[in-house]
């Protein structure tokens, strides 16, 4: 998405077709029913979607402005930790709660959106944007929301995949193909994907590269164990019982959504638990409780 100013000066982001993807029309197009279809039962975890509008010239999906993404804020918080940028505990932990808070109100916007009996079907950290607010400088308070429709569908068509949504399925976030493939899996598993990594504190590329993640999870389960991972990441340097909080929500993440088989909708309600138990049992921590 662009951000940009609309005609009446509001700071907007918009979504254009690219002349060099084929079928783009029909995806956009896609995205602009999907939106509306979800209209009637906003949820504040979902991109408030604008309407369709010429924006310089040319036709575009207008959307609620928002600053930046999961992928990128992840990646500037894991290379400040590994490179030490972070004076202080203080700092990461900070940085760390950033991370696990929009991945919280992500989980709960997958959530909204089965409530409402939908599917998102592509759940990366590309499509999971954020928002600072607050005063001063830091803008401590952040929060997060789902955007990108375009492969939403109903929940009762949760069966095999159908022709039209097959291509999709080769992003490399999501599970390996099988048939009959449920479309809850896709949801499941690519927020299972999104807490391994953050819980490990593994490189940013394995954001976009499932495949990593899978075998990051199996030398886990291998015998390397989690802890080892944790501990010569960039998480190392904080506390024992701060570790063991991330520990459990990768435990969680590993065994209830990339390698559970049947994982379904209530995987993605457990998974908003553990995600608000790892913030409050977090925060407690560094607070010395």
């Amino acid at each position: 998405m662009d951000v940009v100013a609309s005609p009446s000066g509001q700071q907007v982001a918009i979504k254009r077709a690219k002349s060099d993807m084929p079928h783009s029309e029909v995806v956009l197009e896609r995205e602009m029913q999907n939106n509306l279809r979800i209209c009637g039962s906003p949820s504040s975890y979902h991109v408030k979607f604008l309407g369709a509008h010429n924006i310089q010239g040319a036709n575009a999906l207008v959307f609620e402005a928002w600053h930046s993404n999961l992928f990128e804020l992840y990646t500037s918080c894991h290379a400040a930790s590994s490179e030490m940028r972070f004076a202080h505990h203080d700092e990461i932990v900070r940085h760390l709660m950033c991370v696990l808070t929009v991945a919280r109100d992500a989980a709960r916007g997958v959530l909204d959106l089965h409530m409402m009996g939908y599917i998102h079907g592509d759940l990366s950290a590309m499509n999971i944007l954020i928002r600072h607010a607050g005063p001063g400088p830091e803008r401590t308070a952040i929060s997060g929301a789902l955007c990108d429709f375009a492969t939403m569908m109903p929940a009762d068509l949760s069966g095999p995949c159908s022709s039209v949504t097959r291509q999709t399925l080769e992003r490399a976030w999501l599970p390996p193909m099988s048939e009959p493939f449920q479309w809850y899996t896709r949801d499941a598993y690519g927020l299972g994907i999104l807490l391994l990594v953050i819980a490990l504190g593994a490189h940013p590329d394995a954001l976009v590269c499932g495949q990593v993640v899978a075998n990051l999870g199996l030398a886990c389960v291998g015998g390397h164990g989690l802890e080892m991972q944790i501990a010569k990441g960039p998480w190392g340097r904080l506390s024992p019982r701060i570790r063991e909080e991330l520990h459990c929500l990768g435990h969680f993440a590993l065994h209830s959504c990339v390698f559970a088989p049947w994982n379904t909708r209530s995987s993605v309600h457990e998974a908003v638990i553990w995600i608000e138990h790892t913030i409050k049992a977090i925060s407690g921590a560094a607070a010395g409780f």
